[in-house]
């Protein structure tokens, strides 16, 4: 049976392999199979960077196919799904959160581990290839004689290579035995060089291609380790092994670091090799050639027809693959953080020649790579073709705008006896000695909010409301010690998004007139009229007010327009941030009750009940109060039925933790009381497995 198996090393730029002309002691293994190899010269990425790049590696298809969907639309067809139609056995290993189950690449994959449940630190977060070698090693392992029974595709994405560049001090030894450097220095140089892409300071950035250089001899190894595995388990021989890379990396060849929303050789050429042990001569194949052809490739390998929505072609045999132009596509990524409104950029090679097209500020490139292979002269004005090459991307552009999603907000999620049924009331037998030990949790909270009480005036003081369960249990004991002191109900705060669920709404509104709770709505209206209420929508900088624009400039976001989504970098801090802060000033706010939990996720855990928030350009100094910290998931359901304390229906409807209705999903139908609470994640379907993948994501720098 014939297996293949596909590595992607993240950010591996051809140029440092010996086999492509760089440094032969970078990789000794990878230049060694080279007589067993097919080396292709020209294979090009479908885009600079792992979003862009990896939908063409495993789905065939380009970026802005089917618009800007972070996660894996069902429109595309992974890798897997013929796969398995064909009896194929799968594994997929990795550490890229771009590329986690999350943002949905863990389709019909037999086995997926994207590693997202490691709890892993800021200078080395990902798990490392020769990890995802023993993983696969264990997987291999399990099979037992099925092994040899079956055909198999195995995916592993090394991360080594790519930054915070922190590599073993033996690696760097091996590139620079003069430079001594620590892991703290080494993730500076991370934080405060490449981060803000100072590529003024040419010293740093030579060293961080030096440490960069350390772990492409580093990956050689672990590739080293993945083949003597394969043959460990007897089945190398019998195994094609296609190695490349999603995209490059930038070491100032135009100006930046990392890699960016560009299309320059040093991010979009990519090493492509395929390995197979019985081959005895090394084939170098010149054509032009693209990650979209990888993925027909590996079905033509097991013998499966081709799949009609892939865009690329088998690139084997090689007689037949018939070369012609090929496409890159990405939005305009720059610095570390994502905002998520990019303009479009778009490259076209033909021959030696390559145009870009960069839609923020309507320009043109046009390269001859034959003469100009580091494409610094832009001959755009002096070639007779240019309007040729041109109309090659011009119909591409604007893909993302024709197929942006526009959501209408305040859409109902229940049906019409739910609509009219404002919340409810948990019907679960409660023993008297459980009644009782969630009457001592109840306690301990009271008793915080008592010394909140004591340390703040009434007026200083403030509730958070979101309409969920866990506010809304603080909230009914804050009514139980405002009852007990004969005192008013503090001022409450419920931020409106712009993308609320109806039962939410519903909901509050009769909670607040039955409680008497003085219930201030707070939105960022200016906002809103802007978005003309719609998810999706484009607004412009420029028609909002001073506020607004002041507040864009404080989170350095330099774009004229922005789509409107709560949950992205601008919305968020425009939706929930500003919004916040203004209820802060104009009421003369000190401290502010909050509903959180320790067990609601990890990040959770170093919280306390008090917090004193000194206060930045971004936040005014208060004092956060949390006082059902010490309650778990289940003492919190069963609180509720021991004290018929009302909650909002969407939960007995199978939601279990509520946020942003576009971000929200229901992932059960039983009532959320009645669900595994212990073994399952309580923001699966919400921001659970978003909070794994974002904090990763953070931790590489791009949040």
């Amino acid at each position: 049976m014939r297996n293949v198996v596909l590595l992607t090393i993240d950010a591996l730029r051809k140029d440092v392999l010996g086999c492509y002309g760089g440094d032969p002691q970078l990789s000794p293994f990878i230049d060694s199979i080279q007589k067993n190899c097919i080396r292709f010269t020209k294979a090009h990425s479908t885009g600079p960077y792992t979003e862009a790049a990896m939908p063409g590696i495993l789905t065939s298809s380009y970026y802005l196919e089917y618009g800007r969907q972070k996660k894996l639309t069902d429109q595309r067809t992974l890798i897997t799904q013929p796969l398995k139609k064909g009896g194929i056995k799968t594994a997929g290993f990795h550490s890229n959160p771009h590329l986690s189950s999350y943002f949905g690449w863990n389709r019909d994959w037999d086995i997926f581990y994207d590693s997202m449940e490691v709890e892993l630190d800021d200078k080395s977060p990902y798990i490392n290839a020769l990890q995802l070698n023993l993983e696969m090693d264990s997987w291999l392992s399990s099979l037992g004689k099925s092994l040899f029974s079956n055909s198999i595709f195995i995916w592993l994405h090394y991360m080594d290579v790519h930054e915070p560049y922190v590599p073993e001090q033996k690696y760097i030894e091996q590139i620079d035995p003069t430079l001594k450097i620590s892991d703290t220095e080494m993730f500076s140089i991370f934080k405060d060089i490449l981060l803000d892409r100072k590529v003024s300071e040419t010293e740093k950035v030579t060293i961080l291609k030096k440490l960069y250089q350390a772990h492409v001899r580093e990956i050689d190894e672990a590739v080293e380790n993945l083949f003597s595995i394969l043959e460990k388990h007897k089945i190398l021989q019998n195994s094609i092994i296609i190695i490349t890379s999603d995209h490059g990396d930038e070491f100032n060849e135009h100006g930046g670091l990392s890699h960016d929303g560009k299309m320059y050789s040093e991010l979009v050429e990519i090493p492509l090799l395929i390995y197979e042990s019985g081959r005895k001569q090394n084939i170098i194949c010149d054509k032009l050639v693209s990650s979209i052809d990888i993925a027909p490739t590996i079905l033509n390998l097991f013998d499966l027809k081709p799949e009609a929505k892939f865009k690329g072609a088998s690139l084997l045999p090689l007689e037949a693959y018939v070369a012609k132009g090929i496409f890159g596509e990405s939005l305009d990524k720059r610095g570390s953080r994502e905002i998520g409104d990019e303009k479009e950029v778009h490259y076209y090679r033909e021959g030696d020649y390559k145009i870009i097209f960069c839609e923020i500020n309507n320009s043109w490139e046009l390269y001859d790579l034959k003469f100009d292979p580091e494409e610094k002269n832009n001959i755009i004005n002096h070639h007779p073709d240019v309007e040729a090459l041109k109309s090659k991307i011009v119909p591409r552009v604007g893909r993302y705008e024709k197929n942006r999603i526009i959501v209408e907000i305040y859409e109902t999620e229940t049906d019409e006896v739910v609509k009219n049924k404002a919340y409810g009331i948990l019907d679960k037998e409660i023993s008297e000695k459980r009644k009782r030990q969630c009457a001592r949790l109840i306690e301990v909270s009271k008793s915080v909010i008592r010394q909140a009480f004591n340390r703040f005036k009434p007026e200083e003081i403030s509730a958070t409301w979101t309409g969920g369960k866990d506010s809304g249990l603080s909230l009914w004991i804050i009514k139980q010690v405002c009852g007990e002191r004969n005192m008013s109900f503090p001022k409450t705060l419920l931020i409106g998004e712009g993308d609320e669920f109806q039962e939410i709404e519903a909901f509050t509104a009769k909670i607040k007139d039955e409680w008497g709770i003085p219930l201030h709505i707070c939105r960022n209206d200016d906002v809103l009229k802007a978005a003309k209420h719609k998810l999706g929508a484009i607004v412009k900088v420029s028609e909002l007010n001073e506020r607004n624009r002041m507040e864009i400039e404080k989170i350095e976001y330099d774009r004229k327009e922005f789509t409107f989504e709560p949950e992205s970098f601008v919305g968020n801090h425009l939706m929930k941030t500003v919004v916040f802060n203004k209820f802060l000033e104009d009421h003369g706010i000190k401290a502010v009750f909050q509903g959180l939990r320790w067990d609601e996720h990890p990040v959770r855990f170093e919280d306390e009940y008090f917090e004193e928030i000194p206060g930045d350009h971004l936040i005014p100094p208060h004092t956060r109060i949390r006082p059902i910290l010490h309650f778990t998931e289940k003492d919190l359901w069963d609180t509720y039925a021991a004290f018929k304390i009302p909650y909002c229906p969407l939960y007995f409807y199978g939601y279990r933790s509520l946020g942003a209705k576009s971000s929200t999903e229901k992932k059960s139908v039983i009532p959320a009381w009645n669900q595994d609470l212990e073994n399952t994640e309580e923001r699966s379907g919400r921001q659970q497995d978003k909070e794994k993948a974002m904090e990763r994501l953070r931790q590489l720098g791009y949040m």
